[in-house]
C-alpha cells in the first residue's frame, strides 16, 4: 500500500535537485526552469526516484560541455516533468525497447532504472515518453495527474 499526499512542484524538483545535482553538475550544466507552484498527490520518494533517475541518465548522456535541462509545466490537471539533455539521443534500435527489464547500452547500468521509472509513472496514473528534442539530444517527458484518481 502506498501513501500518497500533497507535495508542492517546486518542492518536490528541489529536492530531486538536492539529491541528484552534484551528480549532475560534475558532468554537465545544470538548468532548472521556473517551476509552477502547484500540488501533485503523489508517493514522494517513488516520483523522486523517477525524477532523480532521467536527470543522473542526463548527465551521463551530455558531453562535457553539455547541458541538462528540468522543466515543469501544467496543462490543465496534469503536470508535465521534462528532462532533456545535449547527448545523442536514443538509438532506434534501443528506443523500442528502453522501458523494458534489462535493456541498456551502457556497461555500468542495469537497465532498471527507466523500467522502473515507467512502473511508478504508470501506478501514479501516468505516462513517461522518450522523444529526440530538436537539436538537442534526448528528452524525457513524465506525465502525472495533479490528483490521484485525476486521470
Amino acid at each position: 500500500e502506498l501513501t500518497y499526499a500533497a507535495i508542492r512542484a517546486p518542492e518536490l524538483v528541489a529536492r530531486a535537485t538536492r539529491i541528484a545535482g552534484g551528480y549532475v553538475r560534475a558532468r554537465a550544466t545544470l538548468q532548472v526552469a521556473p517551476v509552477p507552484d502547484v500540488d501533485l498527490e503523489v508517493c514522494e520518494p517513488l516520483v523522486l526516484q523517477v525524477i532523480v533517475n532521467l536527470m543522473r541518465n542526463a548527465a551521463n548522456a551530455s558531453p562535457v560541455d553539455g547541458v541538462v535541462d528540468v522543466a515543469v509545466l501544467v496543462q490543465g490537471d496534469v503536470v508535465e516533468i521534462r528532462v532533456t539533455d545535449d547527448g545523442p539521443g536514443v538509438a532506434p534500435d534501443v528506443a523500442d525497447v528502453m522501458f523494458e527489464p534489462l535493456a541498456t547500452t551502457s556497461a555500468e547500468g542495469t537497465g532498471l532504472g527507466l523500467t522502473i521509472s515507467a512502473f511508478v509513472t504508470e501506478m501514479h496514473g501516468g505516462t513517461i515518453r522518450y522523444q529526440r528534442a530538436t537539436l538537442r539530444g534526448a528528452c524525457f517527458r513524465v506525465t502525472l495527474p495533479r490528483r490521484r484518481g485525476a486521470r
